[in-house]
């Protein structure tokens, strides 16, 4: 169930082997929700809590991604990312942020004086004092990413159901059966809920596990490729229990972006865009880079990415509620 990155990826990996694979979205096409806007970043690793799966995945994922995205003819570039730091303070959360990527396995993790990233990165505020250097960072098209994988596992036989608004699941004898909202019904041995942000209900539905998804919605400024050489390199602030902050980006088609926000809202599906959210990247995306030309800002849009509420990780297992039944929730 869902037919975002994570479940194109999924439906790839089992369309390998001697399987029926049936595929329902909601949407009327793939990489209808936070697969179609988002950061587009391959993170190197660093700022997940050792010993959870979050930070085991993030390493493997990184490494994995160039081959990948070689094999299904995606773009990927290696640019790596810095993490910025304003005096002393933040220049000590940038030593934990590096210890705990090295515990993680990151490769390459390497602080840099503020001048010294201003050799690679020029336009960075003269005020910042050191940077965190993570060089396996990256950045993919994550919309083409999820078009390539839900082609290859159509391709090798996967059978997708698009529109499918699952309404209600049953189980009979050794089967799961989906019906729709229109009254289609796909049936099957195994269920795999990668729902994103409606994995929850997906669960309550099969009786799964009881878990809640918390959407927080992310807005974003894109500039003109007029803009493109501002920043070569990802560019992060120090980060925040909500998240990693306002950051500005290139993207793999020459453009540069700023943001996300990060709210937690209600409603999963809201993907409106506010004058307060877009101020506020405005504000931060000009603190670390203040040569940015917001006026060359071409659309803002807003992704959801679907936090697992109860613990900061991905929830990847076996439903310890009902056989045949797997959780790919909370893959943010």
């Amino acid at each position: 169930v869902g037919a975002g990155v994570t479940g194109a990826a999924i439906a790839r990996e089992l369309s390998r082997y001697d399987l029926t694979v049936g595929w329902v979205e909601a949407g009327d096409d793939v990489a209808h929700g936070a697969s179609r806007a988002n950061s587009a970043i391959v993170h190197a690793g660093y700022d997940c809590e050792p010993g959870s799966l979050m930070a085991e995945l993030n390493v493997k994922g990184n490494a994995m991604m160039p081959g990948l995205c070689r094999e299904l003819g995606v773009h990927f570039k290696p640019i790596g990312s810095m993490v910025v730091a304003f005096g002393p303070e933040e220049e000590e959360h940038l030593r934990k942020l590096k210890a705990q990527g090295e515990a993680n396995g990151v490769p390459g993790l390497e602080l840099r004086s503020g001048d010294r990233a201003r050799e690679r990165e020029p336009n960075l505020n003269p005020e910042i004092t050191e940077v965190l250097w993570a060089p396996t960072a990256g950045i993919t098209c994550p919309y083409m990413l999820t078009i390539a994988l839900a082609e290859s596992a159509v391709t090798n036989g996967a059978a997708l159901h698009l529109d499918f608004k699952v309404k209600a699941i049953a189980r009979e004898e050794a089967l799961w059966r989906l019906t729709a909202e229109d009254g289609r019904e796909v049936s099957g041995y195994w269920l795999i809920n990668a729902a994103g942000n409606h994995a929850d209900t997906i669960s309550r539905l099969a009786g799964g596990m009881d878990f809640r998804i918390a959407p927080r919605k992310g807005e974003y400024l894109l500039l003109d490729r007029k803009e493109g050489a501002a920043v070569g390199t990802v560019i992060f602030p120090t980060p925040t229990s909500m998240g990693k902050g306002i950051l500005v980006s290139p993207t793999v088609d020459g453009n540069v972006f700023a943001g996300p926000t990060a709210m937690n809202i209600q409603d999963p599906d809201d993907t409106s865009t506010t004058a307060e959210g877009l101020a506020e990247i405005r504000k931060f995306a000009l603190r670390n880079v203040p040569s940015l030309n917001l006026g060359q800002v071409i659309t803002s849009f807003a992704g959801v990415r679907a936090a697992w509420a109860e613990k900061h990780d991905f929830l990847i297992q076996a439903d310890t509620e009902k056989t045949q039944l797997v959780q790919a929730a909370g893959i943010q």
